[in-house]
């Protein structure tokens, strides 16, 4: 056999050994990934607003994306450093680890980005690994761009009434010609009113029951979140309601009834 088809079967068994060493670990890196996707489901359940939401959920996808680079650069770093022959570690020089790190981390994102850089594979091991890689960032980055699209989309909807207002607030003023001064007074106007109507609507309990089948044992705890501040901060009801949990939790739960029913009009 020729050295070149040695060297390519020795690169060969060796990244087949590497493999070998991910498998065991994919494990563990499955329970991270799953204790990782608990704290961001906890996190987006947490979110108080739309708006929030989808900046947590860019975020994540970006952090998604961020930590696959990181597995792909420690696996690029070690098929080099598992090489005796020239390796893409040679073209980088005589560096430190850290300094290797951030080149095959670069080297990774460069994978899924149309962006440059100067390290190429070098060994059959490494041309392997990189052809690999760039199948991942085929199917992977396709999919990020379609999620941060969709995102950014849900994003702008959020505020499409709000824009089409304001649109036709800002060509009413143009085409009537009205003046600097008092078109800055209508805006600020306005923008009190939005800000006023935005603090003063809260969706009510009768507004997420027709969300999902809301159990009995939930309405309860929801409408004692939401009225027993209130009736306690009266001496009455709180004297009297001393020591009876129950009975206060089902009290709420009348208030919220009585205060989702339609109001019922007099007659004449």
């Amino acid at each position: 056999s020729t050295p070149d088809g040695a060297s390519d079967s020795a690169g060969l068994a060796r990244f087949a050994r590497m493999s070998r060493i991910a498998r065991s670990l994919r494990l563990l890196r499955l329970m991270r990934l799953r204790r990782l996707l608990e704290v961001a489901t906890r996190i987006f359940d947490s979110c108080g607003s739309e708006l929030g939401l989808m900046i947590a959920r860019i975020v994540g996808l970006v952090c998604a994306i961020l930590m696959l680079n990181h597995f792909i650069a420690c696996a690029w770093y070690a098929i080099a450093a598992g090489e005796p022959d020239e390796n893409w570690l040679h073209t980088a020089g005589d560096v430190t680890n850290t300094f290797a790190y951030f080149c095959a981390f670069h080297w990774a994102l460069t994978q899924f980005t149309p962006a440059t850089q100067n390290l190429a594979p070098v060994t059959f091991g490494e041309r392997l690994f990189a052809s690999f890689v760039v199948l991942i960032a085929l199917v992977t980055f396709s999919t990020f761009l379609g999620k941060m699209t969709s995102a950014m989309t849900q994003l702008l909807n959020l505020n499409a009434k709000r824009y089409q207002q304001e649109a036709t607030l800002r060509a009413f003023l143009n085409e009537n010609k009205v003046s600097a001064s008092l078109a800055q007074t209508v805006w600020r106007v306005y923008r009190q009113q939005q800000q006023s109507a935005a603090r003063q609507h809260k969706a009510s309990l009768k507004e997420a029951r027709k969300v999902f089948a809301m159990p009995s044992y939930i309405e309860r705890a929801l409408s004692y979140e939401l009225f027993h501040r209130s009736l306690l901060s009266l001496p009455i009801i709180r004297r009297a309601f001393d020591g009876f949990n129950y009975e206060l939790h089902e009290l709420c739960l009348i208030i919220e009834e009585y205060s989702a029913a339609p109001a019922k009009k007099s007659s004449p």
